[in-house]
């Protein structure tokens, strides 16, 4: 049937998820890839790494001090945000995934418990970034260090995962309404 097909077969709330889990998904992979989570003005923080922040600062700053990585140096609390912000990815991808599956391949096409999955998968994507966000958000108390854009484009994906799985959950069960055998 294909992808023409799958789009013209899927219900209209199925479509609405695998765009949200699509933006989702990118939002998502830029936040914990970037460094900039929290800020002095001379420093920048990411969930792995410490880097300058302006070109003057890189300018003198030694070479091999550019960006200092944060492997085996973080605190529990740290290590906590970084292990449910990386669950909270890849979960959001399998849902991106799930819902592909669901919408496009001929098999799977209009099975519920495929949307099933793709909407449990985002609502606990959803659930771990919030947690994430909670905890880096009380627990950071760097003096002088102020929330940056890495952080706040990570609220995004947390909301818009729950979204993506209600909808799909309504979905669900519209098209079980719908349906002449249901």
């Amino acid at each position: 049937m294909g992808i023409v097909g799958g789009l013209k077969a899927s219900g209209i709330l199925a479509k609405v998820s695998l765009i949200i889990l699509f933006i989702s998904s990118v939002c998502i992979l830029v936040s914990i890839s970037a460094v900039g989570w929290a800020t002095n003005g001379f420093y920048r923080l990411g969930l792995w790494r410490l880097c300058p922040s302006d070109e003057n600062n890189m300018r003198t700053t030694p070479v091999n001090m550019l960006c200092t990585d944060f492997a085996g140096l973080a605190v529990d609390w740290w290590a906590s945000v970084a292990a449910m912000t990386v669950l909270g990815t890849i979960g959001t991808l399998l849902a991106w995934l799930t819902c592909m599956t669901y919408m496009f391949h001929q098999r799977f096409m209009a099975n519920s418990e495929c949307a099933y999955v793709s909407a449990i998968l985002a609502i606990l994507a959803g659930l771990c970034i919030l947690v994430a966000l909670v905890v880096f958000g009380v627990k950071f108390s760097i003096t002088g260090y102020w929330l940056y854009y890495g952080f706040y484009l990570l609220i995004a994906p947390c909301f818009l995962d729950i979204l993506a799985g209600m909808l799909l959950f309504i979905n669900i069960r519209k098209s079980a309404a719908t349906s002449p055998f249901a």
